[in-house]
């Protein structure tokens, strides 16, 4: 079970003829929620992309893991499914990306974090280049 986190430069529904009319701005968008891409465009678009982009996947998340579901479902007890990320883990992965993110592109801070893989969180792997195809 694993979900796809999409940081990249435009949003796929803005479409290619509005990436290649501007400069890439930043944005962060979900995927499909397997180790793969969801769509044949997704890997054709993704080469047009010229601005800054990161394709995230993260092992053991479904759609509702970048949600308050998972700790609420903690909170009333409820089991996860069997492979599924813990819900504080999937909280730390999501706030940590999404903070690192928003402070290279809204405050300027380089954030190494989105270089490449971290030993720290294992769980995220950056695609495509490390995502082979299921």
């Amino acid at each position: 079970m694993e979900y796809e986190l999409e940081l990249r430069a435009e949003r796929q529904a803005e479409g290619i003829a509005a990436a290649k009319r501007r400069e890439a701005t930043g944005a962060m968008v979900p995927g499909a929620a397997r180790l793969r891409r969801p769509h044949p465009t997704w890997d054709r678009d993704w080469k047009l992309l010229t601005g800054w982009k990161r394709w995230i996947v993260l092992s053991g998340t479904e759609h509702q893991s970048f949600t308050d579901t998972p700790l609420l479902a903690d909170a009333l007890g409820i089991t996860p499914a069997a492979g599924a990320l813990p819900a504080a883990r999937a909280a730390e992965l999501t706030r940590t990306y999404a903070a690192a993110f928003l402070d290279q592109h809204l405050k300027s801070q380089r954030q190494p974090l989105l270089d490449k893989p971290s030993s720290r969180y294992p769980e995220a792997k950056f695609c495509p280049a490390t995502c082979a195809p299921s």
